[in-house]
């Protein structure tokens, strides 16, 4: 994880919101790291895969988005 001082009592869920608001502002990198912590603190957390799995999709790295993608589906059927 790459983690700040003030990082240390965020959930997986306020690391998605954190990627979430990060996105609205135009900052794909912090997005990017935001859903890579929520998923490090949840693997399960399909949101936090789906969504970066939208952003590699973004920079045309389409290996790695179609294998976040596949873990989204895997995770949550229901859900795309």
């Amino acid at each position: 994880m790459n983690l700040r001082p003030s990082d240390f009592s965020k959930t997986a869920q306020d690391w998605l919101f954190s990627g979430n608001f990060a996105l609205l502002k135009g900052d794909r990198a912090e997005a990017e790291r935001c859903y890579r912590n929520s998923i490090q603190l949840n693997p399960n957390g399909y949101r936090a895969v789906n969504e970066l799995g939208n952003l590699l999709y973004e920079r045309q790295n389409l290996t790695e988005a179609r294998a976040s993608y596949v873990r989204a589906i895997e995770l949550c059927p229901d859900y795309c």
